[in-house]
């Protein structure tokens, strides 16, 4: 297998866009938690309450647990990829301009999007890590 720093250049590009995507997923599936709150919950934690009824609350909880499957495995994902990636600056002597060395895709998100994108993420699930 080659080594060469063009390779590890594009798998520091692949594992950066795939960092952000999963992510990307992990916060998505927090604001479909947030929505559920917000719609049946008045944005409280999703648990048994007296106005509620039982059927309902187990089936918000339902869509709840399956929203908060997909933030852990995504985060989980995203903390293996933050392990592997590799992000120092590319080598000066590969030449970037390059087709075959980049993508048109930007790869690079803020680390003020992405520390908001967290945060986000924890407060909404903060509220269910304990068990009920």
């Amino acid at each position: 297998m080659n080594f060469s720093p063009l390779n590890l250049n594009r798998w520091n590009q692949w594992l950066n866009r795939r960092q952000l995507q999963v992510l990307e997923a992990a916060y998505k599936a927090a604001q479909n938690i947030k929505v559920l709150e917000d719609r049946y919950f008045d944005s409280g934690k999703i648990t048994y309450a007296p106005n509620q009824t039982k059927t309902l609350v187990e089936y918000v909880q339902s869509l709840r647990d399956r929203q908060l499957f997909i933030v852990q495995t995504n985060l989980a994902q995203f903390r293996l990829n933050s392990f592997l990636l590799n992000r120092q600056p590319p080598d000066p002597e590969i030449d970037l301009a390059q087709p075959e060395s980049l993508t048109n895709e930007p790869i690079v998100d803020s680390d003020a999007v992405v520390s908001s994108k967290l945060n986000f993420i924890d407060v909404v699930i903060s509220k269910y890590r304990e068990p009920e």
